[in-house]
């Protein structure tokens, strides 16, 4: 046999391991297939629909943070994350103060990745006081961890342990679990496949438990970003069911809390202060929305424009023309300026007269 000979049998023979390979690979895969045929997740038209469980429920009885699902509270650093999350754990324990249950007899376990050990401590007795249990005696429906100088890998050992191994620790399973910042449970939340890897396995342990997974996370820095940090807040956003957002009030020593994206109905916002233990109360006061303020905000503007427009003018009535073009010296374009009286008719803020004119209302 000849080196060219050679060389093209040697070829032929690579070629036909290759086709084989691949004829084995797609086997393979075609055998998975078949083994995931009866789970592919299809959807039954007929299937009965039903209510999701919820572990609490306002005033008005409108239910949110269900089981079987996972949920996030999102706000800047030290604006009040740890005291809603104490409050939804009374709730869910029995105190009425805030929420209400559906009359089950719950449990909480909190994992607390970010205080130091002794601020954990008086969180848990915080969420006692609340009860009006003794501070200072442990009990199985209520179990707080400090996971704080633990590793990340460490950190999901520990949760995964007391979720899906409750039975074997002779405690109770758990309703609502909170991971008190989820980011540390992760070596970087701006690793798109490990946040991923991480947003999924907290879907599949909240479905396979039956409980509710309330995942804290601080929202980005900037002043006018509310957005929660990174992949990991991104994916959050996108799978939970609840999003709440806490507030620090300005001036004042209290909070807000907003439900602001919900796959089932929204419970109104309300506040809550700190007495002199540190315990949190249901502040009476009413709720400005940020929404709101932001509209007030706008409506105050709009009203400083056209008032010092009608002024400069002379006039106490001024056609649409003439009102733009005195707007227009603002340096906007006409674009702006008709939004401008657009929206300022709409809050009210001016109204045509008889003949077509505008005026202050």
């Amino acid at each position: 046999m000849t080196d060219a000979e050679q060389f093209a049998y040697e070829d032929r023979l690579l070629s036909e391991a290759q086709a084989q390979a691949y004829a084995d690979a797609k086997l393979s895969e075609q055998a998975q297939a078949f083994e995931l045929w009866e789970d592919l997740g299809e959807v039954d038209a007929d299937a009965e629909i039903t209510e999701p469980e919820f572990t609490i429920y306002d005033a008005s009885g409108i239910g949110c943070i269900p089981l079987g699902d996972i949920q996030a509270v999102k706000a800047k650093s030290k604006n009040g994350k740890s005291f809603f999350c104490a409050i939804v754990c009374a709730s869910v324990l029995g105190c009425d103060e805030f929420f209400r249950t559906a009359g089950n007899v719950r449990t909480a376990f909190y994992f607390d990745t970010e205080q130091n050990q002794a601020n954990t401590i008086l969180l848990k007795r915080r969420v006692c006081r609340m009860l009006k249990w003794d501070e200072h005696t442990n009990t199985p429906n209520f179990r707080v961890f400090n996971l704080r100088e633990r590793t990340c890998d460490e950190r999901m050992i520990a949760i995964d342990t007391a979720i899906s191994y409750h039975a074997i620790m002779g405690t109770p399973k758990p309703d609502l679990v909170v991971i008190d910042g989820i980011a540390d449970i992760n070596h970087n939340f701006n690793d798109l496949t490990e946040c991923e890897s991480t947003i999924n396995h907290l879907m599949k342990l909240s479905k396979e438990n039956d409980c509710a997974i309330v995942c804290v996370l601080h929202e980005n820095k900037s002043k006018d970003d509310n957005g929660m940090k990174g992949h990991l807040g991104t994916l959050l956003l996108q799978k939970s069911s609840d999003v709440f957002q806490v507030t620090k009030d300005r001036g004042e020593a209290s909070f807000t809390v907003e439900h602001t994206d919900s796959r089932n109905r929204a419970i109104a916002p309300f506040r809550f202060y700190l007495d002199e233990s540190a315990t949190p109360k249901r502040s009476s006061a009413d709720v400005v929305t940020k929404q709101e303020a932001k509209t007030e905000q706008k409506n105050v503007k709009n009203f400083g424009r056209m008032q010092e427009a009608f002024q400069s003018s002379g006039k106490d009535a001024l056609t649409r023309t003439e009102l733009c073009q005195i707007l227009m010296l603002k340096g906007i374009c006409k674009r702006t300026a008709d939004d401008w009286i657009t929206s300022a008719k709409t809050m009210g803020i001016i109204a045509k007269t008889a003949d077509d004119k505008y005026k202050l209302t």
